[in-house]
C-alpha cells in the first residue's frame, strides 16, 4: 500500500467521462493505492483508529463505474474488469471531521492473516484540522446558446471560514447525442481564508441535445447551484 493522504473532499472520475466532487459537510476521507498480484476484496479492508472502526467506500456516484478518486487511479479494490494483473487499484475510507486519533491505521485481513499500515503524520494532521467552507457568490451563464458555439461561465465563491483551503467543484452540462455521461468540468482554486475567487469555465456545446429547449447547467461540489440556458438551433452533428 503507499500514497495514503487524508482529504476534506474528493474528486472522482468515472470510466464513462463523467465524474465529480465529493465535500459533504462534516465529513472527510482516507484515500491509498494498493498493489497486489492476489484477488483482495473491499471488506477485506478497513481504517482503525482509537477503538473505532472504519468500512472501506467508493466516494462519488455520479456517472458509470470510478476508476479514479482523489488522484488514485486503477478503480476500487475488488473491481479487477478495470484493472488486471497487479495494476495499482484504490481504497478509500469516510469519517468524520475534524477527528484526532493516535495512530490510525489502514488494516487489511485476509485467510486468517492481517497487515496494517499507519497513516502519514500529514494526513493525520489533516483529520484533525479544520475544514474549508465556501458560499457561492455568484454563477454567471448565458440565458441562451447556439449549439455547437462555446459557452462561457463564471463562478464566485468565498472561503467563509479561517482555514485556507482547496475549493472544488463540478460543473454539469448534459451530452446527449454521445453515449456517456453529463460531462462534468472540474473547477479547482486555493482561496485563503476570507478570501473570494472567480472561475471561468468554457464548455462545448457541441453535443448537449438533439433539439431547442432549456438545458439545466448544474454545480456540485463545495456549492451547489443550477441555471436553465436554452439551447438553439440544435441538431446531430455529422
Amino acid at each position: 500500500m503507499f500514497d495514503i493522504v487524508a482529504e476534506k473532499a474528493v474528486t472522482y472520475e468515472s470510466i464513462m467521462g463523467s465524474g465529480g466532487v465529493v465535500a459533504p459537510e462534516g465529513r472527510q476521507f482516507v484515500v491509498a493505492s494498493v498493489r497486489s498480484d492476489a484477488e483482495l476484496e473491499l471488506d477485506a479492508f478497513s481504517l482503525r483508529a482509537g477503538g473505532e472502526t472504519w468500512a472501506a467506500v467508493d466516494p462519488g456516484d455520479e456517472g458509470a463505474q470510478n476508476y479514479a478518486v482523489a488522484g488514485h487511479e486503477g478503480g476500487i479494490v475488488g473491481s479487477p474488469e478495470l484493472t488486471g494483473g497487479d495494476a495499482a487499484r484504490y481504497v478509500a475510507f469516510e469519517l468524520g471531521s475534524p477527528i484526532q486519533v493516535d495512530d490510525p491505521q489502514i488494516v487489511l485481513e485476509r485467510g486468517g492473516e492481517s497487515a496494517t499500515w499507519s497513516l502519514p503524520d500529514e494526513a493525520a494532521q489533516t483529520l484533525a484540522g479544520s475544514a474549508p467552507s465556501f458560499e457561492l457568490d455568484s454563477l454567471s451563464a448565458p440565458d441562451s446558446v447556439t449549439q455547437g458555439e462555446a459557452m462561457t461561465i463564471e463562478l464566485s465563491v468565498t472561503n467563509t471560514s479561517d482555514t485556507d483551503g482547496r475549493f472544488l467543484a463540478a460543473a454539469y452540462w448534459p451530452t446527449e447525442l454521445i453515449a456517456d455521461d453529463d460531462e462534468s468540468h472540474l473547477i479547482e482554486q486555493a482561496v485563503d481564508a476570507g478570501a473570494s475567487t472567480t472561475a471561468t469555465l468554457t464548455i462545448d456545446t457541441g453535443y448537449t441535445t438533439d433539439e431547442d429547449g432549456p438545458i439545466t447547467l448544474r454545480i456540485e461540489g463545495h456549492v451547489s447551484a443550477e441555471q436553465e440556458i436554452t439551447v438553439e438551433d440544435a441538431s446531430t452533428p455529422t
